[in-house]
């Protein structure tokens, strides 16, 4: 995300996270018992990842469909109605 973040001002998503309980800390300040938190921002992360790999693909598959010879149509043949017409020609003899 280094790219996004720079045009977002140096926004990092990944740091962003909704708090619903603080950490626990004991008398020593050591944490006895970790924050609990919703990371949204790394779930931001991902769908904007999605989106950048995802139109790199279908760029890749669009010029790659430019690359290949176009399908030439071999002729099928006569027309029904030519065979109907020789069929009515065959019965007339």
């Amino acid at each position: 995300m280094p790219v996004i973040g720079h045009f977002a001002g140096g926004l990092n998503f990944a740091d962003m996270v909704k708090e619903l309980d603080p950490a626990v800390l004991n008398a020593d300040g050591s944490v006895a018992t970790p924050a609990n938190v919703i990371s949204y921002g790394k779930w931001i992360n991902t769908i904007i990842n999605l989106v950048i790999v995802g139109f790199v693909m279908f760029m890749l598959l669009k010029a790659y469909n430019k690359t290949k010879k176009p399908v030439v149509e071999e002729a099928a043949g006569p027309s029904e109605l030519d065979l109907l017409t020789e069929i009515r020609d065959a019965l007339k003899k």
